[in-house]
């Protein structure tokens, strides 16, 4: 079981070279399809005028875009280890506005999505936009990659894996996609922090969702503890640390973006944060 078609969008050289290339390490690995999009977005802001569901921009901004996209894509060309032959590389210029539900029409026939992490230093509203499309307007799990991770650790599977389990239906929906991971993995812990009382599973907290991974060939365990940090992110990256995790699972935006936004969340925070790579969905 593994991954077929992986998708990732790159819009700075910079800022995008250590997620491409762990997306082209795991690719290769799984000898799957990988569809970069190498975006050249119109610098021009203007209201944009809508055609059906996506926006046509008209200005003098497309020609420098095109440019921008083509180069990025020559660029994408020199990463591409020898050899291998399913890279497919494709310049698109578009305008900054409906960046989201361009990532949905462009990564639609997608299993996963890689992207780099949107927050951190000098990283922008446009990484934010296309993460937030890849969760909210594809259908695929998105793994996330930290800014100072090490490509080359992703040509091997992951070996440890902790799903943050609080029995929501995005949890169970990322889940289900992170199959291909979570079969691989040598260890899964199933971490439930303080599991409601009142839940239909209150008699054995974890035990279907174990039994469920178990007959899928995932060797998990469930990990049941106190909270005792104000954050809930902050008691999941612990126990990652602590037990040698090197990805965690999760569902992405249990509350509404707005309030995340406003308030802070267990999935804000986590993607400030990230000391691991983040599979996630909504």
């Amino acid at each position: 079981m593994s991954y077929k078609t992986i998708a990732i969008f790159v819009h700075d050289a910079d800022r995008d070279s250590v997620a491409l290339a762990a997306a082209m390490e795991v690719a290769g690995r799984d000898n799957a399809h990988l569809e970069v999009f190498c975006l050249g977005i119109d610098p021009i802001q203007y209201d944009a005028t809508l055609a059906g569901a996506m926006p046509v921009f008209l200005s003098s901004g497309i020609t420098e875009a095109q440019e921008t996209a083509s180069k990025l894509a020559a660029w994408v060309e020199t990463m591409v280890p020898t050899g291998q032959s399913r890279v497919y590389v494709q310049p698109v210029a578009t305008a900054s506005a409906g960046l989201e539900l361009l990532v949905g029409r462009y990564a639609r026939y997608s299993d996963l999505i890689i992207a780099p992490q949107p927050y951190g230093e000098d990283r922008g509203r446009i990484a934010e936009a296309l993460l937030e499309g890849a969760l909210f307007n594809s259908d695929a799990a998105v793994l996330v990659i930290p800014n100072d991770s090490d490509p080359a650790k992703f040509a091997d599977h992951f070996k440890r894996a902790v799903v943050a389990w609080n029995e929501s239906d995005e949890a169970l929906s990322t889940i289900r996609k992170a199959l291909p991971i979570l079969t691989a993995a040598q260890q899964v812990d199933i971490l439930m922090i303080d599991p409601a009382v009142r839940s239909g599973e209150r008699s054995d907290p974890g035990g279907a969702l174990a039994m469920m991974l178990s007959r899928q060939g995932a060797k998990a365990d469930v990990a049941i503890v106190a909270r005792t940090l104000p954050k809930v992110a902050d008691m999941i990256t612990r126990y990652a640390a602590d037990h040698g995790a090197d990805v965690l699972v999760m569902g992405a935006y249990g509350h509404s973006r707005l309030r995340q936004a406003v308030l802070g969340g267990t999935t804000r925070s986590m993607l400030n944060e990230m000391p691991l790579p983040v599979l996630m969905s909504h």
